[in-house]
């Protein structure tokens, strides 16, 4: 079983880190908080920039292979190229660590923690950073997002790879210059339509027996199990087959999508005759 899904592995990691954090001071755990932290030496932790980008290639740390951007990935439609792009990416990233860490160099862009992928939803070209993205439809990008996060991270059973950092928050897409002051007012049809693609990737494929929730079918399995099918395009590709506990809450996501599906017929019924704040609130 790949680390990013054990959770007993998971658990022990956790301990450990809260052991280590339990043994810090309270201005030793603030520096921590930085995404450029320095080192602890009397607890034998070193100093670490999480800050690196992997978006379609190692960012901004010397030579390396540059892949088109996020919006030309995606206009491929093909998800295993996806995954194999991260692959190749965090190999690169792995062996640029590696060199950096005999090198005793910490700094920026040279760390295993990649801020990718970016899975907002391009909904506005005046936001400046669409091409980063892989378009405006939330499926479409909660498949690409999925497949380019386990190329990064891998399938060992004891080690990540690389870890990505899912970027950025919902409904984040502009202004670029006011993005951490700006206060962006979005409906709960948007919300929930588009900006929130895990709640709309639940629903997908139900009737063939497959769930792919972006970020918690990584880790959790009570719902699902795995199972690999050959493919011609590559690597074998991995399903998801709903547990008992899965088809039970399979069922609840359904009620709640047909809930969300009639409230969003309803606005556009009512839509001529009343403003969307006014049926939302």
């Amino acid at each position: 079983m790949e680390l990013s899904r054990d959770e007993i592995k998971n658990e022990n990691i956790r301990k450990t880190a809260k052991k280590l954090t339990d043994m810090m001071t309270s201005e030793e755990k603030i520096y921590q908080t930085l995404n450029s932290t320095p080192p602890i030496e009397r607890l034998g932790i070193n100093g670490y920039d999480w800050w690196n980008e992997g978006l379609h290639g190692v960012a901004r740390a010397g030579l390396a292979t540059v892949f088109p951007q996020a919006i030309g990935l995606a206009a491929t439609w093909d998800e295993t190229l996806a995954e194999q792009v991260a692959d190749a990416v965090s190999t690169e990233a792995r062996a640029k660590y590696n060199m950096q860490q005999r090198m005793d160099d910490t700094g920026r862009y040279k760390g295993l923690t990649l801020w990718a992928p970016n899975i907002n939803i391009f909904r506005d070209p005046r936001w400046g950073r669409g091409h980063e993205t892989y378009g405006e439809d939330p499926y479409l990008t909660s498949r690409m997002g999925i497949r380019f996060i386990e190329g990064l991270q891998g399938h060992d059973e004891n080690y990540l790879k690389s870890a990505a950092c899912v970027k950025h928050f919902a409904v984040h897409s502009g202004p670029e210059g006011l993005r951490h002051e700006f206060n962006a007012v979005v409906s709960k049809k948007d919300m929930y339509g588009y900006e929130l693609i895990e709640e709309v990737s639940k629903v997908v494929d139900v009737n063939d027996g497959t769930i792919y929730p972006l970020l918690k079918r990584l880790t959790n399995e009570k719902y699902f199990e795995t199972y690999l099918v050959e493919s011609n395009e590559g690597p074998p590709r991995k399903y998801y087959k709903l547990t008992v506990l899965g088809e039970e809450r399979m069922k609840e996501l359904k009620e709640i999508w047909l809930d969300f599906s009639s409230s969003v017929n309803q606005f556009i019924e009512e839509s001529e005759n009343h403003d969307e704040k006014a049926i939302f609130e």
